[in-house]
């Protein structure tokens, strides 16, 4: 693989990184990217699809199922609970 990227339904691009897994005394090597969600992100489920670009320029891409269950939910935010 010469590139791994992941589209959001937003048009967010989140560019991929491939490397050892742990880092410390790696027991193997894969692609890896993270996203902050921003605080006022609408809930709901997140549709993204995952594309890789071979070196020699072929391409293949990943797309969850479209039902729920296989996509990102994206729920408010968890608050801890407060005392009595």
């Amino acid at each position: 693989m010469e590139a791994v990227s992941v589209l959001l339904a937003d048009g967010t691009i989140l560019k991929t990184r491939y490397g050892p897994h742990p880092a410390r005394d790696a027991t193997d090597h894969f692609w890896t990217t993270s996203w902050v969600i921003p605080s006022n992100y609408p809930t709901g489920t997140l549709r993204y699809k995952i594309t890789a670009r071979t070196i020699d320029g072929r391409l293949g891409e990943f797309m969850p199922f479209n039902v729920a269950p296989s996509l990102v939910t994206i729920v408010d935010a968890v608050r801890p609970a407060t005392g009595p």
